[in-house]
């Protein structure tokens, strides 16, 4: 099935977007990624789920801030960027993740 959400903004913040969440999700044991598309009159939104390791619930409200991480290899710039993108092209990025099971992104877009 083909979906089409109408999108103006820069495909390049998009292309980096979209390959930090896969590369972390990559990164932290996600071997089957999901991607959904939803669009209708109220919501254009891109779902990313992975069945990795998951986020705890005190690190999920951190996940979007500068400079945080828990990985010996990032630095916390990869998902303050994204939400800093998102915010930028008038939508927003939300994550939530059950420890062990999955980690699902929400992308939102606003509708034009």
């Amino acid at each position: 099935m083909y979906y089409n959400i109408p999108f103006i903004g820069s495909t390049d913040l998009m292309e980096h977007i979209i390959t930090n969440i896969i590369k972390n999700a990559f990164i932290h044991g996600g071997g089957d990624i999901t991607l959904e598309i939803w669009s209708d009159y109220d919501d254009n939104a891109l779902y990313f789920k992975d069945d990795g390791m998951g986020i705890d619930q005190d690190t999920i409200s951190k996940v979007f801030d500068l400079f945080y991480t828990k990985s010996h290899d990032g630095n916390g710039i990869g998902l303050a960027f994204c939400s800093a993108a998102m915010k930028f092209l008038g939508g927003g990025i939300e994550c939530e993740s059950e420890p062990g099971v999955f980690t699902m992104f929400k992308l939102t877009f606003p509708t034009v």
